[in-house]
């Protein structure tokens, strides 16, 4: 069994001092996951974010998927 879980990550920048404002999107890395959990994929996303030395404070996080993993009592 070949299937590998992933993530994708992508930076949105906006720039509020254009006129009009200006949204940018890049593609910033796939990232492979072994731990879906919602703490699995957390950690993921803070090891790149620590990796890219982002600053945490100008971070806002959306994320997409069928989220099985964040649904129910115990997970969500």
């Amino acid at each position: 069994a070949s299937h590998q879980k992933q993530m994708f990550l992508i930076s949105r920048c906006v720039y509020i001092s254009t006129s009009p404002i200006k949204i940018v999107e890049h593609f910033v890395e796939f990232v492979k996951v072994d731990d879906t959990t919602e703490k699995g994929l957390f950690d993921e996303i803070i090891n790149v974010i620590n990796i890219l030395e982002l600053d945490i404070n100008d971070i806002r996080g959306q994320g997409y998927d069928n989220g099985s993993n964040m649904k129910g009592k115990s997970q969500g």
